[in-house]
């Protein structure tokens, strides 16, 4: 026995349904976090404050967190963050914004990398270079010192004096520190008044505890006890405590804020910026007051910064301290406010998205390896399941040279995850020459990369000789759907493998660009239950197919016969075809069968039929759209009539309403009803005043015809 091959190469490739990418393919969750702005001008590398609650997804500790500044599945940079401190039900965290325009901004955070992985986190890339000093002051002072650690890449960090693990508390934030007003405070390294001399920003959250006046943070001359910048509380009333901040730049008091505006015993964000011309106040965001100052600061030698008093010993602070900032510019009053709120109305300006799942696409195929035989002149149709594997969407779009068999007309598009679909392809083998037994059928993208190899052995020596006739004349218009028309095949053997052969019946409806089986699902179907093949051929053998156009498209068709050998048909033993019209057709049925009033008195109108509504059913053998006309004659008895124009129609019952002629309208009352549609008319009845009273009788005439035809 001869083999031939016939080699086939068909790419299928595949590409998700969005465009967008996850940001990194190492975590699997993301959620999105909006932060709002809370003034009118954009803040650029702006370090927001984020109280992030713990999610099952995330590690313990978590150090796979990973923040990026756009939205999830939206590609995105990763940016700084600093992880305050955490525990098991939340964490602390700084994130710096690149930018936070006017209105909101969205950026996302990633997780859930299930391994050890280590944390993300770049404390001094939160904190720009106009920062000098950041400190968080939630440290246990029970550590080795320095205690409290400045965030910034400055490393102007604080060794505690005289402060113990009890006096971590609490604080706005997170932890804080609890300063006694007599021996406790923080000594750290020297921001030089030669970096903030012309301008600058402190801020701080203080809660005051005692009513005497203290530093909430400065740089001091060890000895003199020279101040060239600082903060100070300073108390204005007795009893309650209150008091003013007083600005103090190059040792003397530059502005202060108004008597009692900051309260006793309650958390206060304090702050002041200094532009070179004028220090502003702000008490909780609010800008409270403003004087001119133009000096540049003067430094000095032998000085620290302190955090709870001056040196070289007097008014320390009574009460807790939390988040002390120094920068060398003067931060805006948007700055200012966005940092009070981003604290005081977390859930109002940080805005949490729902957990997302990192989307994969992934797909396998079935068979990887195809290993078949085709005769020599016929065809062979193989079967391949595809299924989605990944959590999206997919869609899978087929590369040149790829010939669909009759089940299959395209590759799947918006594949569902999790869904399984066949594609058919039919390999032909006609007249092709010898060669390596080889078809390659690839499903590839950057993403994915199967591959399904089906070997084609084609066989061209003993095959048998089919002759087939078609006896039926060369053409036929069928107009009657119900009036079937008969398809007769001879077909005659010889060769020794005549009883595997069989016959059908193949229908074209693209001019023979492409036939297609008949058989009870297909476009043609037959009048009673038959057979595909009409059986074994010993020698010669007739099959006569009985067929019918019920409820199918008007137009052209070709019919021919084929010889089956196996399951590989034969397409060269094939007859010419025959030539088949179908008219359009249009069934409709009505029920109830009349329309029937009742007893109604003159004068009045819109009385409802006692049988509303009519229906109209357009039957599963049309083939066609219908239009709808209605008309009617008066209604008449032995001595009075009432005019056809008093009746009227409606589609909905009760809304608006079309008075009935005798003769049909130009144009339908209702268009395009398709094959096995329904439509409802109610009909109504208005009696003219006077009318005699009696029996009237009519007639409703209801008429269908095709889309467009005159009545």
């Amino acid at each position: 026995m001869r083999k031939m091959v016939y080699a086939l190469l068909a790419c299928l490739l595949f590409t998700p349904i969005v465009a967008a990418a996850w940001a990194n393919l190492s975590f699997d969750r993301c959620a999105n976090i909006t932060i709002k702005n809370a003034g009118s001008s954009a803040l650029s590398n702006y370090p927001a404050y984020i109280n992030l609650t713990y999610d099952s997804d995330m590690l313990a500790n978590y150090s796979d967190l990973r923040f990026y500044n756009s939205s999830c599945d939206n590609s995105g940079t990763v940016i700084d963050y600093e992880i305050e401190n955490y525990t098991v039900a939340n964490a602390t965290i700084w994130v710096r914004l690149p930018s936070l325009p006017t209105g909101n901004t969205t950026i996302a955070v990633y997780y859930k990398n299930n391994t050890a992985v280590s944390s993300g986190q770049n404390a001094s890339g939160v904190w720009d270079s106009n920062f000098k000093g950041v400190w968080h002051l939630d440290e246990n002072p029970s550590v080795a010192a320095p205690q409290m650690k400045d965030s910034t890449s400055n490393g102007h960090h604080g060794t505690i004096i005289n402060l113990t693990s009890s006096d971590q508390v609490a604080g706005k934030t997170d932890g804080s520190l609890q300063f006694d007003g007599v021996s406790k405070f923080v000594n750290a390294s020297d921001i030089s008044a030669t970096s903030v001399s012309t301008s600058m920003t402190i801020s701080a959250w203080i809660k005051v505890q005692n009513r005497t006046n203290g530093y909430i943070v400065d740089e001091s001359n060890t000895t003199t006890g020279y101040v060239p910048y600082g903060f100070i509380f300073t108390r204005t009333t007795t009893g309650s405590g209150a008091g003013r901040m007083d600005t103090i730049l190059n040792n003397g008091a530059r502005m202060s804020t108004p008597s009692n505006s900051v309260p006793y015993n309650t958390w206060t964000y304090v702050a002041f910026t200094w532009n070179g011309t004028s220090v502003i106040g702000y008490i909780n965001g609010a800008a409270v007051n403003t004087t001119s100052y133009s000096t540049s600061i003067t430094s000095v030698t032998n000085s620290n910064i302190l955090i709870g008093k001056r040196w070289p010993s007097n008014s320390q602070f009574n009460g807790t301290i939390d988040e002390v900032c120094i920068s060398n510019i003067s931060r805006s009053a948007n700055w200012i406010n966005q940092s009070y709120q981003l604290v005081i109305n977390q859930s109002s300006y940080v805005i949490f998205g729902s957990e997302q799942t990192r989307p994969v696409y992934d797909f396998t195929v079935s068979p990887t390896v195809d290993n078949f035989s085709v005769v020599n002149n016929t065809y062979a149709d193989r079967n391949y399941t595809l299924t989605n594997t990944g959590n999206r969407a997919l869609n899978i779009t087929c590369g040149a040279n790829v010939t669909w068999a009759t089940n299959t007309t395209a590759c799947p598009t918006n594949f569902a995850a999790a869904a399984s679909q066949n594609v058919t392809f039919r390999f032909n083998a006609t007249s092709q020459s010898a060669g390596n037994p080889q078809v390659l059928l690839n499903f590839s993208n950057t993403n994915v990369n199967k591959t399904a190899t089906a070997n084609v052995t084609i066989t061209a020596a003993s095959t048998p000789v089919v002759a087939l006739a078609l006896l039926q004349p060369a053409s036929a218009t069928v107009t009657d759907p119900f009036t079937p028309f008969l398809q007769n095949c001879n077909a005659s053997c010889s060769g020794s493998t005549c009883t595997s052969v069989n016959m059908t019946v193949q229908y074209s409806n693209d001019s023979g660009a492409n036939y297609f089986d008949m058989n009870a699902s297909t476009q043609l179907n037959t009048s009673t239950a038959q057979p595909q093949t009409c059986g074994d051929i010993s020698a010669s053998s007739s099959c006569n197919r009985t067929w019918s156009v019920a409820g199918k498209t008007p137009g052209a068709y070709k019919i021919r016969c084929r010889s089956v050998s196996g399951s590989a048909p034969a397409n060269s033993s094939a007859t010419p075809p025959f030539d088949i019209t179908a008219s359009a057709f249009v069934e409709t049925s009505i029920s109830p069968g009349s329309v029937a009033f009742g007893s109604f008195d003159p004068a009045t109108s819109d009385n409802a039929a006692s049988n509303n509504p009519i229906n109209i059913t357009v039957t599963s053998n049309t083939n066609v759209n219908v239009d709808t006309y209605i008309s009617a004659t008066d209604l008449a008895n032995a001595s009075s009539t009432i005019a056809a124009g008093n009746m009227s129609v409606s589609r909905t019952g009760g809304g608006a309403r079309t008075a009935l002629t005798n003769l049909f309208p130009g144009t339908p009352y209702y268009s395009d009803v398709a094959p096995n549609g329904i439509e409802q008319y109610f009909f109504y009845l208005t009696i003219p005043a006077g009318q005699n009273s009696g029996d009237y009788t009519g007639a409703v005439a209801i008429k269908t015809v095709q889309i467009g035809a005159a009545p």
